[in-house]
């Protein structure tokens, strides 16, 4: 499994940080945490074929729902930033910004 690391000080899927999410309402929580990942594959953080967390892992971490979480990275599958392997889970598929 390829650990996932945002930046400083985070060790990988059981750490795994994206600033400026704080408590908030439902739709508005999932949008946020849908921009916080998108900015994180535009920028490199996140490479090509990386799998992410586990839906719950993210939501126990960010104290949100499965629900939510899954809400979020569909969106990033709809846009082309994420594929989601039925049973496997979510993969980065690559920038979508034109940068190489």
């Amino acid at each position: 499994m390829t650990k996932i690391s945002l930046g400083p000080g985070t060790r990988g899927v059981n750490s795994w940080m994206l600033p400026g999410l704080e408590p908030g309402h439902y739709h508005d929580r999932a949008r946020r945490l849908a921009d916080a990942v998108r900015t994180a594959i535009e920028d490199g953080t996140l490479r090509q074929g990386q799998r992410l967390p586990q839906l719950r892992q993210i939501a126990h971490r960010y104290d949100t729902t499965a629900t939510t979480v899954y809400r979020a990275l569909e969106t990033l599958v709809t846009s082309g930033h994420l594929t989601h392997v039925p049973r496997c889970g979510f993969y980065v598929t690559g920038r979508t910004d034109g940068r190489p």
